[in-house]
């Protein structure tokens, strides 16, 4: 006569299946994870490579140019069937922008919206105006702020290479003109991590042009609390918070920096709101 399991053996044979599933499932979702990030690697490099061959087909003068994956799937450069590994799903937002600039061409893989796409986006209202290939930010209280490498800028302009340039929404410090090189070289590298380096084009004082630009109807959200030092002529001058005059005087002044980012870097979240900045991914 065969002899049946007990309750007891049954019980334990359940603990120690449900004590390897334990063990085993996260190392089984680790391998899964693993495997769609290596796809998505290989995706993105084949999107990419795609973009270079209908770059090289087209012929097309213009600085800046997005393909999309739509763009590459419908003139034959990728497979009809092109999914996202990871949400095995169409791709929505992905492109490939191309910059040339001179003889330098690069090509840039976008997940998302850049920081250029939202600012084209929105209208006067928001205090944006177009000028040929740039917008610029005027008026007192346009919606430009972000949120970049946790601090808090304005967007003063974008150019026609779609880069960004960002004024940080405080004056800095009291100095002399002649120490203003050495205080710009050392403010960047004791205050920016080489990640945040690597997304930057320029570093470099408010030039009096853009001041002048910000403005109209005789008003600028750049306040100035105290005389600043701007950039003018590829030198530098003493801007009077007073008269808004340039000076050759050496008095001290304070500073306010700007940052020029390169145009792949897209956002997070926000509205360009004073509450609610735009988030830059980083």
């Amino acid at each position: 006569m065969k002899k049946g399991f007990t309750l007891i053996e049954i019980l334990s044979v359940i603990v120690i299946l449900a004590v390897i599933s334990i063990i085993a499932y996260p190392k089984i979702i680790d391998v899964i994870s693993i495997s769609k990030v290596s796809a998505y690697n290989s995706a993105k490099g084949n999107i990419i490579e795609s973009a270079k061959l209908k770059y090289l087909a087209d012929v097309n003068s213009a600085k800046v140019i997005e393909y999309t994956v739509d763009d590459l799937i419908s003139s034959g450069y990728l497979d009809k069937n092109t999914k996202n590994p990871i949400t095995m799903k169409n791709y929505e937002d992905t492109k490939v922008l191309v910059t040339a600039h001179d003889n330098d061409v690069s090509f840039n893989y976008v997940d998302g919206k850049t920081l250029y796409d939202v600012v084209s986006e929105q209208d006067d209202s928001s205090g944006l105006y177009k000028y040929d290939d740039e917008y610029v930010f005027k008026g007192s209280n346009p919606r430009n702020y972000v949120s970049f490498d946790g601090q808090i800028y304005r967007i003063l302009k974008t150019d026609e290479y779609h880069s960004i340039y960002l004024l940080k929404d405080e004056e800095i410090t009291h100095i002399k003109k002649d120490g203003l090189n050495s205080y710009i070289n050392s403010y960047y590298n004791d205050n920016y991590l080489e990640k945040v380096k690597n997304n930057l084009i320029s570093f470099s004082l408010l030039s009096y042009s853009d001041y002048l630009n910000s403005f109209i109807n005789d008003e600028t959200y750049i306040i100035n609390n105290s005389s600043i030092w701007v950039e003018y002529s590829d030198s530098f001058k003493y801007l009077s918070y007073l008269t808004n005059e340039l000076t050759d005087l050496d008095n001290y002044g304070n500073v306010r920096f700007v940052l020029k980012l390169k145009n792949y870097l897209t956002v997070l979240s926000g509205d360009g709101s004073q509450l609610n900045p735009y988030v830059v991914n980083e």
